[in-house]
């Protein structure tokens, strides 16, 4: 209830509330399109890590989608890495980190291309 006085909020409560909106995003899944555990990890490290944050909230599922379909034509190797050591150590993770920020600068110049 408190979020609607969204002007009387401090910069940091106002960025947990944004980031929570694109968080509840990320959970919003397709009926009858269960996700591997990558797909799930590539999802929510993209969301909890502000990858997200600077996108408007009604095309986070348009990125995540895309995020995905990226990864697994061009990350294959990163998203079977998930799958089998289920664990995200020090060098998976600057993979992912890669995978993702890589992944956003295109989605964010197609969106400016879109909207020119």
């Amino acid at each position: 209830a408190f979020a609607q006085f969204g002007s009387d909020l401090d910069a940091g409560t106002r960025a947990q509330l944004t980031r929570g909106e694109r968080l509840v995003e990320i959970l919003k899944q397709k009926q009858y399109s269960p996700m591997s555990l990558s797909q799930q990890v590539l999802q929510l490290y993209a969301g909890t890590n502000g990858y997200l944050d600077d996108i408007p909230v009604n095309l986070v599922g348009d990125f995540i989608e895309k995020l995905v379909k990226y990864a697994e034509e061009n990350a294959q190797d990163i998203m079977n890495e998930i799958e089998t050591v289920k664990d995200i150590n020090a060098e998976l993770e600057t993979k992912v980190k890669a995978t993702i920020a890589t992944f956003k600068e295109k989605f964010v110049d197609m969106e400016q291309e879109a909207n020119s």
